[in-house]
């Protein structure tokens, strides 16, 4: 048996030099060598023909610790580490995320409170009873929300919505004229199917993101400082 034209297993050796190589043809076809790649390259097709080509990795793309792996517009990017404090932010769609400074006031929790703010605000152990106000628990009655404003008349607060609605919004809390001091509230919905949003940053809460008080055995812990100035989340728990 014979065979007309160039038979690919009898020039082989004519191509190949190196353990790794390939054969490829080149832009008039013929046969010719491409030498292995590096580590980590794969055969990829670019411009029409195969060629190696790095693979991203994160072992790859990451060099530092505190590092954080992201998507950019071309692929696997780096981001370095921030400074002390900083907080990841994303810019939105079609951007990539930054570290940026943490915004004071709106957003803050209480344990992202400055020991200078909670020594000012928050100087309980110092004060007489009589004093300290709302920090001596008292149960009561439901207090009904108006206009996102819920007047606490005990530490226990039972928060219903205005007018009975299914849902409602409490942005602020107020204490009674002639309260002083600092408050501990811990506030709770009165009624199954009456939702309340406790919101975060809106009026003088600030919490560690919105809450809802689904029902009845739902509750958030804030502490008032500055006379009910802002109230601060020490706790929540959600049991739906």
């Amino acid at each position: 048996m014979s065979f007309a034209g160039d038979q690919y297993p009898s020039y082989a050796d004519k191509v190949i030099t190196t353990k790794g190589d390939i054969v490829r043809g080149n832009s008039a076809g013929e046969r010719e060598r491409y030498g292995i790649g590096s580590a980590n390259q794969i055969l990829q097709i670019s411009s029409g023909e195969p060629t190696w080509q790095t693979l991203s990795t994160a072992s790859s793309v990451l060099t530092t610790q505190g590092d954080i792996l992201y998507h950019n517009a071309s692929g696997l990017a780096r981001l370095g580490f921030g400074t002390d404090g900083d907080v990841l932010t994303t810019k939105g769609t079609g951007a990539d995320p930054i570290w940026a400074t943490a915004s004071a006031g709106a957003n803050t929790a209480l344990s992202n409170l400055s020991s200078a703010q909670l020594n000012e605000g928050i100087d309980i152990n110092n004060k007489a009873l009589d004093e300290i106000g709302f920090c001596l628990l008292k149960m009561g009655g439901g207090s009904a929300l108006s206009s996102g404003v819920l007047t606490i008349q005990q530490s226990f607060a039972l928060i219903d919505t205005e007018g009975s609605a299914s849902s409602d919004d409490c942005d602020t809390i107020s204490q009674p004229a002639g309260q002083a001091g600092e408050a501990l509230v811990i506030a709770k919905c009165t009624h199954f199917g009456r939702d309340v949003v406790m919101k975060d940053g809106t009026g003088n809460l600030y919490l560690a993101g919105d809450f809802s008080l689904e029902n009845v055995v739902d509750t958030i812990t804030l502490i008032g400082v500055s006379s009910g100035a802002g109230y601060y989340e020490l706790s929540r728990s959600d049991n739906n």
